[in-house]
């Protein structure tokens, strides 16, 4: 059997959708080895100075003030400007033509908010539009996300809850073209029990025995997770903290200054793909409310400290109200009061284990393999070049 291109467009504007992309070619690989699936950096593709610097802006925002993306949101919201973008930036159009024909995917699935119009049009130019598939992979939680998630041309689109499938359909995609996970998938390492906390503890050169806090924000790493290392440092709890900077270079440089000052209490982590095994080595994880980082703690069944002490980001915002409604997180509104939350689960091993229960029956590790079966079902078995069969949405 021929295998098959999938094509995943994505952007390093935060750190989920690259983790989506990546968990979606990880699950592939595993239930339909016939699929090649082929990551496609799509700043990188449009090759344009303007646009990249647009998409940088986010990341810049997020390291600033996670307060002022709302801004730009509300902006993008408002102006449908992508079709316009696509046909005044005519270099940026004519290279995401371009890697369309070089790839040649017979399927390609967009897991970012961003070029979920211009890439059908892209197909169209192409010639291929009624030939090569069009998915969009909604990799927010909730409600009042970007509004160019939503592309009447795509073929279909997956969300990841049924508050986030409603908004989809409010942004007027049909109802009946919308695969709602029935949780949130993950990257299958996050599945399998590969090693033990005191391997993966090992592997990070941490104590075997010592309570664990692991500090993540996200893939920029917002600067709350200076003021969430600095209240730890400051507190007297018999803990090891592990700070994951992602990549925020400046981030990870006062945070180790200040490990320096605080001794073997704090580890500091720049960007890393060992999320999973960092993960399993602790007992406990403050976080942003960031959707990938929910996931996966909730897989590991690791009790969630949520940073609630600043306003989300609007896409975010009601990610923290749907974890507290179902009791899978508390959030933090004090950071001074944060040492006191993990004393509690260090202190109250009855609290903490109710609080790894409750995230144990939310697992749904089968939402990725849903996911990728329902990608690999669409593609059609004729290539790109030829036409496809109208009736392959069907089933």
């Amino acid at each position: 059997m021929a295998r098959k291109r999938v094509m995943v467009l994505y952007e390093t504007a935060g750190g989920g959708h690259l983790a989506n992309a990546r968990a979606i070619q990880a699950a592939m690989a595993d239930r339909h080895p016939h699929v090649e699936v082929e990551l496609v950096h799509l700043a990188d593709e449009l090759g344009s100075q303007r646009i990249r610097a647009v998409f940088s802006s986010y990341n810049a925002l997020l390291k600033s003030d996670p307060r002022l993306v709302k801004v730009g949101l509300k902006v993008m919201n408002r102006l449908d400007i992508e079709p316009l973008i696509y046909r005044v930036f005519a270099k940026a159009r004519r290279n995401l033509q371009e890697s369309i024909r070089r790839h040649r995917p017979d399927l390609i699935v967009s897991v970012f908010g961003v070029g979920n119009t211009a890439t059908p049009m892209a197909l169209e130019h192409v010639g291929w539009r009624h030939r090569v598939p069009f998915l969009v992979f909604c990799t927010d939680m909730t409600t009042d996300f970007l509004r160019g998630w939503v592309s009447g041309e795509a073929d279909g689109m997956i969300a990841l809850t049924p508050d986030a499938a409603g908004q989809l359909v409010a942004y007027g995609y049909p109802a009946d073209r919308i695969l709602t996970l029935p949780g949130l998938p993950v990257h299958p390492a996050f599945i399998r029990q590969e090693g033990d906390q005191g391997t993966s503890r090992a592997e990070f050169g941490l104590a075997p025995d010592v309570f664990t806090v692991l500090v993540t924000m996200g893939g920029v790493a917002v600067r709350n997770a200076w003021r969430v290392s600095r209240a730890l440092a400051a507190s007297d709890l018999p803990v090891q903290v592990v700070v994951a900077c992602g990549r925020n270079g400046i981030l990870e440089r006062k945070v180790r200054r200040l490990a320096e000052k605080s001794g073997p209490m704090i580890r500091v982590l720049g960007h890393t793909d060992r999320m999973a095994s960092l993960m399993r080595a602790a007992d406990l994880v403050v976080a942003k409310p960031g959707p990938g980082t929910i996931a996966e703690a909730i897989q590991m069944a690791r009790p969630l400290l949520i940073d609630a002490t600043r306003e989300a980001m609007p896409q975010e915002k009601g990610n923290l109200e749907y974890l507290i409604a179902r009791g899978l997180c508390e959030p933090i509104l004090d950071m001074d009061a944060l040492p006191k939350m993990i004393r509690r689960h260090i202190d109250d091993p009855a609290l903490h284990a109710k609080a790894v229960e409750r995230l144990t029956e939310a697992r749904r590790p089968e939402a990725v393999s849903q996911l990728v079966d329902w990608i690999a079902a669409r593609i059609p078995e004729r290539g790109p070049t030829r036409p496809l069969d109208p009736a392959f949405l069907e089933g």
